[in-house]
């Protein structure tokens, strides 16, 4: 018995000692993770959360100004081909 109950213990010194390893491990990839991570936030320049929202409302009223000026570019348009015939019928200008 004394045999299979040294055996036990060296196992679980064993095992003890994986766990111990891992958990090093475990601890030197988050710090590397972690390393890696703030040096990419450094990198990109993140935005708050306010200024995403007045740059979405900016492209939201920059899309409604550039649809009214396509209306009013379409009714210069449709003028200037209007005054364009009259001209070739021989109508005032």
């Amino acid at each position: 018995m004394g045999k299979e109950h040294q055996g036990l213990d060296d196992l679980a010194r064993l095992l003890t000692g994986v766990a111990g390893l891992a958990k090093g491990m475990e601890r030197e990839v988050e710090d590397a993770l972690r390393r890696r991570f703030e040096a990419w936030l450094g990198e990109v320049h993140p935005v708050s959360r306010e200024e995403h929202d007045a740059v979405l409302e900016m492209a939201r009223l920059a899309r409604e100004e550039a649809a009214g000026l396509r209306e009013e570019v379409a009714v210069l348009r449709r003028r200037i081909e209007e005054l364009e015939g009259k001209d070739e019928k021989g109508g005032a200008k």
